[in-house]
């Protein structure tokens, strides 16, 4: 998880990362910052895919099942959704609380949570009223052309 949180700016002078931003190959240019973070996502993955608890536990709770059921219509319905709402309700917030210091980020705190419920809401509406019907019908038509 360390290897994910590598700072997007000024990582070669962060105490910790000055070692390690010394290691990340040329080729990276201005996406330097991008490298630990990739490696350490990479391991994350190899690590959760064998682990029994987060398959057992986690990955198999009813609110990471929903997710993973809908998760297609939230890749389709979040950038709709932050860029007709999201962004217009986070300046809003911003408004209301400032974006100077501590208040920029309990304006970012407040408008997630009135976005996060509104993308998933849009998302749901999404997978039922289009999602599932589209799988079926693809489903029937694949039975159909069977032989």
């Amino acid at each position: 998880m360390y290897l994910m949180s590598q700072p997007d700016e000024g990582g070669e002078d962060t105490a910790g990362w000055v070692v390690l931003s010394g290691w990340i190959p040329e080729g990276w240019g201005e996406n330097k910052h991008r490298y630990w973070q990739s490696v350490g996502a990479w391991l994350f993955v190899l690590a959760v895919g064998r682990s029994e608890a987060w398959k057992r536990g986690v990955f198999n709770t009813a609110p990471v099942q929903y997710l993973g059921r809908i998760s297609y219509a939230l890749y389709l319905m979040h950038g709709p959704v932050m860029h007709t709402l999201g962004y217009a309700i986070e300046r809003a917030v911003w408004g209301w609380t400032g974006t100077e210091g501590w208040a920029y980020d309990a304006g970012f705190v407040l408008s997630a949570m009135m976005v996060v419920p509104l993308v998933l809401w849009v998302s749901d509406v999404w997978w039922r009223a289009v999602d599932k019907p589209v799988v079926r019908f693809a489903k029937w038509v694949e039975e159909v052309c069977s032989v």
